[in-house]
Order: structure tokens, then sequence, then C-alpha cells
């Protein structure tokens, strides 16, 4: 209870960019938030990483300008692809592969010849399209609706983290990585290195981004499944119940 009462403090902290309660705060989350320890001890180091990230980039009140990171370096992407496959390995119903830029995809990209069925696969990438604006996301959809697929299989993450405010989109996360944590402590190992890799160099970006970037730099923008179907209805697709799915199948 302690550690996530240490927590949300400095996250407070960082919100009111009071960096020398921050900072104290952090020292203190750096000794107790375990890479290898309890799974609320492993989530929680990700979520220092993010709060020590943004208390960097906090500026003094007043002054105008985004949050934002470094870009990522070679060695950075590599050991997430390497996270990324472990996560497909450990749950083989899911299959990505990404060809280049969504928000410039293009019909031609996709090679379809004249009477060929689509079916349009998309698994944890359309989150990474929603912007401010939703201008984006609509045009992704808009020219993926084009193509007339006969199914359109969209997973997301069903979790709210693409609010204006920090401190809610923090307790969000926190609420949302915790259960996903413990998941990985009932099916993994605490030594097994593929939870390790999983854990730093897949969720762990994923919290970094939510905790400490604002602006263009945000793209793990996840939102609730109501939000989709709407988004999705006005773009012209219709929801299917699963088993009309395989009762076509079947057919």
């Amino acid at each position: 209870m302690k550690l996530v009462q240490q927590l949300i403090a400095c996250a407070e902290a960082v919100a009111c960019r009071d960096k020398t309660h921050a900072s104290s705060l952090l020292l203190e989350l750096r000794a107790n938030a375990l890479v290898f320890g309890t799974s609320f001890q492993r989530v929680a180091s990700c979520f220092v990483q993010g709060l020590s990230d943004r208390l960097t980039l906090v500026q003094p009140l007043g002054a105008v300008g985004v949050v934002g990171i470094a870009s990522k370096t070679v060695a950075d992407t590599s050991e997430k692809d390497e996270a990324l496959s472990l996560v497909y390995e450990i749950c083989p119903q899911s299959n990505l592969v990404v060809y280049k830029s969504l928000e410039t995809l293009q019909a031609k990209d996709f090679n379809v010849e004249d009477g060929e069925a689509v079916v349009i696969n998309s698994i944890l990438q359309l989150h990474c399209v929603v912007k401010e604006s939703r201008g984006a996301l609509n045009s992704v959809l808009q020219r993926l609706h084009a193509l007339s697929p006969k199914v359109f299989v969209l997973v997301e993450q069903d979790s709210s983290h693409n609010g204006p405010f920090f401190l809610g989109r923090f307790m969000e996360a926190l609420h949302y990585y915790s259960a996903i944590f413990d998941s990985l402590d009932a099916m993994l190992p605490k030594y097994d290195t593929r939870r390790a890799k999983i854990e730093q160099f897949f969720f762990a970006e994923e919290i970094k981004n939510i905790v400490s970037c604002e602006g263009p730099a945000r793209v793990e923008r996840h939102e609730k499944i109501d939000q989709w179907r709407r988004r999705m209805s006005r773009a012209g697709f219709q929801p299917m119940p699963i088993k009309m799915i395989m009762q076509a199948k079947s057919g």
C-alpha cells in the first residue's frame, strides 16, 4: 500500500511541477519498485521510469511547450521488436505485420486483385493513429472501408489512456497495467527472461509513453470499446457477432 501511495504522490508532485518533492519521492520509489520484485513492484518500476522522464521535461509554470521524449535508438527498437515477438509467442492467436505508416497507407499498397475477398486484421495498431484532431484516424478508416473488406477484425486495448489530463490518464494506466502484470505473474516464473523482456521492452515502453509524453509524441492513445464502436460506425463499418462469423466460416 505504501508503494501505491508513493507512486500516486509522485504523480501529483510531477503534475504540480514540484520538482523537489517529486525528485525526493522518485529516490524512494527507485529503491522500492524492483524490476524483479512482486508484480506490483515490477509495474511500479515502469511507472517510475515514465515519471522520471516526464519530470526531466517539466517546465516552469507559465512556460509554453510540448512534452516529448528523445527518439528511440536502433537498440531500443530491436529490443522492443524482440519483446513484441515474445508477446505473440505467448499469445499465438495473434499475428502482426506492418508494412508502412498507417497514415500514408493507400489502397494500392494491398495489391488486391479483381474479385478477391479482402479481410483486414488490425491488431494493436490503430490507436497509434488517434490524434487530438481525430482526422488522421478517420482518413485511415475511410481508406480501409474503400477496400470493401468482407471482415475487419479490430483488436485494441479496452482502456482509457487518451484523456486530456495527466493525473486521470496516470490512474487509468496504473489500474490497467497492474492487472496485466498480475496476469504475467500467474503465467511466467519470477526470473523468466521472456517475462522481463515483455515487461521492460514492451509494456514499459507503452507506460512511459502514456505517462511522460504529450502532443504528437504521445502515440499510445488507447480508448474504450464504445469509442471504437462509434468511430467504426461513422466510417461505415457494422459490428458482427462472432457466432455469425463462425457460422459463415462453417458454411
